[in-house]
């Protein structure tokens, strides 16, 4: 064997000898990109606040990052992070509780709490399939473990949203105010919104105002701006018009109606709802009623608005003397939205 072929045979079993080693696990934070996707920065996860995430000296704000993955975590734990984020709550909630032999790995086990707390919050809100009281249990116990985690803002709105499914918008208003102040603006404006619905539910539309002025005052343009602030807008019709003059509300929900695309499933359905107020307010039932129609029957896939025009529309049959047609919304209110505080606020 020459010096040439030694030399070979030495650089092969070098080259076997690295790829037997394992490699180094690591840490993973995925940005999202201007235009689309995401870029992956790895390392070691340092720290997590509920405003951002630290790897290797560098800060990622909470509204840029699209998701972490922590380097010891079993591979089917990405999978199921993706099926939480798709909407496959039970499928997510399933294969955690598959999981074997995990890591004592404590970002690993946070982010596993995570997703069952969340989880089990939308099944409840959005399926009934899990009690508002279970869910909220669970999230309820990961804000108390994780008070500084980037999901923080995340799953203090899904208790928020528990609270007031069990009849507790009071509750939910406290929860929502802890929104508010954070620099992560989707989560203030969203915090301002929610918390401005609470009053309205609670009969303060003086505080409930001054939440949908403060979202109308922001400077910011982005998509999920311009998605609160329209939503502000029909909000503060509906308090114009419950408090003084229905006619120019009803001309600026109308407005809107004619401006803005009815793809926008969440705002039609409070624009709707917001014209079934006014209409029943004024005592014009039957144009309250079909206002309350169009939420039921074209935008049933937002809860919240979709289970208060059952609601209204139960009351309102009684008064029309349609007994038959208020027994199937109080029924179809308690079947598709079994935990919604329109459920309660009926019982």
């Amino acid at each position: 064997m020459n010096k040439y072929s030694e030399s070979l045979i030495v650089c092969f079993t070098l080259c076997l000898a690295l790829l037997a080693i394992p490699a180094i696990a690591q840490d993973a934070v995925y940005v999202n990109k201007v235009g689309g996707g995401t870029s992956s920065v790895k390392g070691k996860i340092t720290q997590m606040t509920p405003e951002g995430v630290t790897i290797d000296g560098k800060n990622f704000e909470a509204s840029k990052v699209s998701r972490i993955s922590v380097g010891k975590e079993p591979t089917a734990v990405n999978r199921m992070r993706e099926e939480m984020v798709d909407g496959q709550y039970a499928n997510c909630l399933a294969g955690l509780a598959k999981l074997k032999n995990v890591p004592d790995e404590p970002l690993l086990l946070q982010e596993i709490e995570f997703m069952k707390a969340f989880c089990s919050a939308r099944l409840s809100l959005t399926q009934g399939a899990v009690s508002p009281e279970v869910a909220g249990k669970a999230v309820k116990g990961f804000l108390a473990k994780y008070p500084n985690s980037i999901h923080t803002y995340p799953a203090t709105e899904q208790f928020g949203r528990l609270a007031y499914s069990i009849g507790n918008p009071k509750l939910a208003a406290s929860e929502f105010e802890k929104l508010r102040v954070a620099k992560w603006e989707e989560y203030r404006m969203r915090g301002q919104f929610l918390h401005g619905r609470m009053m309205s539910v609670l009969g303060q539309p003086g505080k409930a105002k001054a939440d949908f002025d403060a979202i109308l005052k922001q400077s910011s343009n982005s998509d999920e701006s311009d998605r609160f602030k329209l939503l502000a807008q029909c909000e503060q019709a509906r308090i114009e018009g419950l408090t003084s003059g229905g006619a120019a509300a009803l001309e600026k929900l109308n407005k809107l109606v004619k401006n803005e695309s009815d793809d926008n499933a969440e705002l039609f359905a409070h624009l709707y709802n917001a014209m079934g107020a006014i209409y029943e307010k004024s005592g014009n039932l039957k144009e309250a009623r079909d206002a309350y129609l169009h939420t039921q029957l074209l935008f049933s896939s937002v809860e919240d608005p979709a289970a208060e025009a059952l609601y209204r529309l139960s009351k309102i049959y009684v008064d029309l003397e349609n007994p038959k047609r208020a027994g199937e919304a109080k029924r179809e209110l308690q079947s598709k939205y079994r935990n919604s505080y329109w459920v309660k606020k009926g019982s």
